[in-house]
């Protein structure tokens, strides 16, 4: 793949982003949870009864409604980040491969790319819906571990110590939302970048995909990388898989998914 380093770079740097934010939102529950069980284990009598469950229960709701407030900022600053980084890849991707193949020097200015597009509130509004998805899911676990602990008669230490296990048994859950969301996140701001470059400078300009090669890439990633899509900008990219057939405009297509969007033209020699 021409120019593939500096796409791979790209592409461990945007990980490399996605991990740090899902850590920083990590670090938010751990502190929260944490913090609820130290309160909790101040109660002298440890006994777990029904109306310590109601109690309990009720904090549980306190902790994560908190916490929905609290990763807000967070939230909202990781997302303005990675529609920044988006643009701004799209218009350095073609402005080096424009040097290289057409002799060009800095045919795009970033400053009017970036003014000429607005972050999607969807893809935000798609971020929190699914963080709170994650927050449903795991207040429903966590009210069925004190169920079923006040039916199996345990200790509220030993009820309090399963709440922190089903925490950190989950905590996968939250890395992959954040990983994926953020990731699609840089790829359709990219998108919107090389849109908008190809309105204002090179009318044939089309996009395609790169996928990074390593122990974690799955078939269905190598298979398309094999295919080597080129499409128009404004369709979406089309891949039968497994008897399914899969459509998306940008990466990416599931969960895990770390490919990236790349700019194209037919004067650019995809061969060296």
């Amino acid at each position: 793949m021409f120019n593939d380093r500096m796409f791979q770079n790209h592409i461990r740097r945007i990980v490399g982003l996605e991990n740090t934010e899902a850590k920083v939102l990590l670090n938010h529950y751990r502190e929260a949870f944490n913090s609820l069980q130290v309160q909790l284990m101040m109660a002298q009598d440890n006994t777990f009864t029904e109306a310590k469950l109601e109690t309990l229960l009720h904090q549980l709701n306190v902790t994560i409604e908190s916490l929905e407030h609290r990763i807000k900022n967070d939230m909202q600053e990781s997302f303005n980040f990675m529609y920044e980084n988006g643009v701004e890849d799209s218009v350095t991707e073609i402005n080096k491969l424009e040097k290289k193949f057409n002799g060009i020097s800095q045919l795009v200015p970033i400053s009017l790319i970036l003014e000429s597009t607005n972050p999607d509130r969807f893809l935000f509004n798609n971020y929190e819906s699914s963080v709170r998805g994650y927050n449903q899911d795991l207040r429903a676990t966590m009210q069925h571990v004190l169920t079923q602990g006040l039916i199996q008669k345990r200790s509220l230490s030993q009820v309090v110590a399963d709440m922190g296990q089903s925490v950190k048994l989950n905590e996968w859950k939250l890395h992959r939302i954040v990983r994926t969301e953020l990731h699609q996140i840089y790829n359709v701001s990219k998108m919107s970048g090389m849109g908008e470059i190809k309105k204002k400078f090179l009318p044939d300009l089309k996009k395609s995909l790169v996928h990074p090669m390593d122990e974690r890439t799955a078939e269905d990633s190598k298979e398309l990388a094999q295919k080597n899509p080129i499409i128009d900008i404004e369709k979406p990219f089309v891949q039968h898989y497994n008897g399914k057939e899969i459509k998306f405009m940008a990466p990416p297509n599931r969960p895990n998914d770390r490919a990236i969007l790349i700019p194209i033209r037919d004067s650019y020699d995809t061969d060296k």
